[in-house]
């Protein structure tokens, strides 16, 4: 396997893709962590599903954040969530029906989507 091969491989294995505006603002793994949102909330919207309040929602633990970035601790992304919120970038929220989930929803904030959707 050539070098590139490998690159290739491990990138498809574990993409790590961010925009440069929001790690300016609130760090790289924050960053990473909200390009991850914002792709399963644009798969939602996309297929319809999710929709609570008029806004697109997609839902993951931290172990489950985890899994998809190794190279983050349970720490850097409890810590990459909140400086989020914090910057208003997405929204948290428990949407569960049963008052005994806590499952963690998370949206794209006012300052990302004004209406809820992204267009």
């Amino acid at each position: 396997m050539t070098y590139l091969q490998d690159v290739v491989r491990k990138f498809a294995e574990s993409p790590a893709s961010f925009q440069a505006e929001i790690a300016g603002r609130v760090g790289l793994n924050a960053a990473i962590v909200f390009q991850n949102i914002t792709f399963w909330i644009k798969k939602n919207q996309a297929n319809r599903r999710n929709l609570r309040d008029g806004r697109y929602w997609t839902y993951n633990s931290i172990s489950a954040f985890g899994e998809l970035c190794p190279y983050l601790s349970e720490k850097q992304i409890r810590t990459a969530l909140e400086k989020l919120v914090s910057a208003e970038l997405i929204i948290k929220g428990n949407l569960g029906d049963d008052r005994y989930d806590r499952t963690c929803w998370y949206t794209l904030g006012n300052s990302i989507c004004p209406n809820g959707q992204i267009l």
